[in-house]
Parts: C-alpha cells; structure tokens; sequence
C-alpha cells in the first residue's frame, strides 16, 4: 500500500494484482506461473527477474532509464577487482573498459530494448552515485527472450498495465 501512494504513475484503485517491494522479497516461489513485471533493472531488479524465471514465473522487466552493464567476471576476473584495479586511472579509462567489456559480452543493448548509458559507468558512479549492472545471468535470458523488457509503466488498471509505448498487458504482480 506504501508504493501505491509513493509512485508517480497513476495506480487504479481496483488493481487485482499484487505490488511488492524488492527490500520484501525473499523468493519467487509464490510467484510461479504468474505474469510478474519487475520495475528497473538496477542490480536488486535484475537478480529478482532471474530469480523469478527460476521458479517459474512468466516475467517482464520495466525499464525507463539507459543502463551500464558490466559482466560479473569478464576476463574471468571478478568485476569488483576490476573496479578496484581501474580505480587508479582517469575515470574515462575505466569507463573505455567498461564499454569494451559490454560490447564484447552483450553486442548493442538496443537489440535486446535497452538503451545504453551516454555515461560510462565509473562516471556514473562517481559523479551520480549509480552503480551499474553487475550481470550474474539475466542479460543471457533477456538475450534468449526469457525475460522480456518493456518501457516504464505508465498507468495501471484492474489486472492491466500500460507502458509508455502504449503497450497494454496483464500482470498478476509487480
């Protein structure tokens, strides 16, 4: 009921569905065979759509802003290492690694619905305070049509949900 009155999209009274918050999520158990869309892509929404897949659930991921997506072990290294290892050079350094890692791994992220960051993720870290996606397996299911993206919500109605495209689709939960 708290993200009801906290969001700035317009929620209908009469919405069938269930809105949860990623700080009560424990599993998707109670999630399979329901059309969930999970709001952002951020690395909580990420894992919780891959989450949900695994147990079942037919899931879609609502993204609004562009995105840095950095693998979890590109060059078999673990991403954080990276970071610490990048973090003594100019942050348009990192950001060059960064870029090259996600074009390696992912191609353009457009094809998938996404759209890119114009800020390399070591400046958007440090001037926004953003971190990017650390990738542990969605981008390979958004990749494969398991997890589908759609644009940012734009209203919700009884057991529906518009999207900024205009698009309109059933869910059972967000």
């Amino acid at each position: 009921e708290n993200l009801r009155s906290q969001t700035q999209v317009r929620i209908d009274e009469d919405f069938i569905g269930t809105i949860n918050h990623s700080a009560k999520y424990r599993n998707g158990a109670t999630f399979a065979g329901k059309r969930v869309v999970v709001v952002g892509i951020g690395n909580s929404g990420a894992e919780i759509a891959l989450d949900l897949l695994e147990y079942g659930a037919e899931v879609w991921v609502s993204v609004r802003s562009p995105v840095n997506v950095v693998p979890r072990d590109p060059w078999r290294v673990p991403a954080q290492v990276n970071a610490m290892c990048l973090s003594v050079f100019p942050t348009w350094v990192a950001d060059g690694v960064g870029r090259f890692a996600q074009r390696l791994q992912y191609g353009k992220l457009k094809t998938y619905g996404l759209q890119e960051s114009s800020i390399g993720a070591a400046t958007n870290l440090v001037e926004n305070g953003k971190v990017a996606l650390i990738d542990v397996g969605t981008m390979s299911e958004i990749k494969n049509g398991r997890i589908k993206v759609l644009p940012g919500i734009t209203r919700f109605e009884s057991d529906e949900i518009q999207f900024d495209d205009g698009q309109i689709q059933p869910m059972d939960s967000v």
